[in-house]
């Protein structure tokens, strides 16, 4: 089944970047915008669990797109560090969220998973308008409470393409999004927390197991956005491949494959009359403090 979810996903999202580009779909943008939106959300309690969690939740945005600072509904959130005209070094990150033991039966009596967050470099090189390829490699961090600690490194190669441009057959909608296929791994310290039972936690049918570091999984994702106007809709999914996994022997290891989900809407109630750099004017903080150097000698 989400295999088949997956492939009508591509089948209904993948003929729009077959389009022209659409001269419309570069409409300058706003500096900045702010709004509120909801999303309904599926996920695994953690990676390669046969156990999901569900949630509706409002939200509140806003997107910035600045010079060397952007966040935004397209590629997220990012700070420019050195940027050429076919590839960038820059700061991004990604998120992993807390789970007690109680919400997965795989993990009863074990203590709940924190919070992880990933933040660090990552390198961007684009072969053309729509295919970019993208490189991270990042020290991780566990929240548990008030508790910020580090747990290991988390890397992500990934293949992407991407498309913007507005549906010929409607006015005004533009259409953003991009199909990825990416290999994503960590260090013994950052898989230890979804896989490793220490002896303590050993039961009949977990016994106990020391994790590694190495590959998590291979994963195919497709994303998509609809704007009309002040108004925007997004759909997304991902197929996540754990059958190679270093850790695939893990007694937690319990679905070689998952597909998780999400849908969301959102309305802009306020925006700058200041226009948006457009991404070919970014440009990155070492590079404007070298331009910043040669203007002031």
């Amino acid at each position: 089944m989400p295999r088949n979810l997956v492939l009508a996903l591509l089948i209904l999202f993948g003929p729009v970047t077959l389009l022209a580009e659409d001269p419309a779909a570069k409409v300058d943008k706003p500096l900045w915008e702010y709004g509120v939106g909801v999303g309904y959300f599926t996920y695994e309690n953690y990676p390669s669990s046969n156990n999901y969690s569900y949630q509706l939740l409002p939200f509140p945005i806003f997107q910035y797109r600045g010079e060397s600072l952007r966040a935004d509904d397209r590629d997220g959130a990012r700070a420019y560090i050195f940027k050429k005209s076919n590839w960038s070094f820059d700061f991004s990150g990604d998120i992993w969220p807390g789970q007690t033991w109680a919400t997965d039966s795989n993990r009863v009596g074990m203590p709940a998973l924190p919070w992880i967050f990933a933040l660090g470099p990552q390198l961007l090189y684009d072969f053309s308008e729509h295919w970019q390829f993208r490189l991270s490699a990042m020290p991780a961090f566990a929240a548990n409470g008030t508790i910020v600690e580090t747990t290991g490194g988390y890397f992500d190669l990934r293949q992407l393409y991407k498309w913007s441009q507005q549906l010929p057959w409607t006015n005004h909608c533009i259409s953003s999004g991009n199909v990825a296929l990416s290999f994503q791994g960590g260090t013994q310290d950052f898989l230890a927390n979804y896989f490793e039972v220490s002896a303590q936690q050993a039961i009949p049918n977990r016994p106990a197991y020391r994790a590694v570091g190495g590959l998590l999984t291979y994963e195919l994702s497709v994303f998509e956005s609809l704007t009309f106007g002040r108004t925007g809709i997004y759909l997304g999914g991902s197929l996540d491949n754990y059958d190679q996994s270093a850790n695939h022997s893990s007694p937690l290891d319990k679905s070689d494959h998952n597909f998780t989900y999400f849908a969301g809407l959102t309305y802009t109630l306020g925006e700058s009359t200041k226009k948006a750099y457009k991404e070919q004017e970014t440009e990155g903080l070492v590079n404007r403090y070298k331009e910043y150097k040669q203007e002031s000698k």
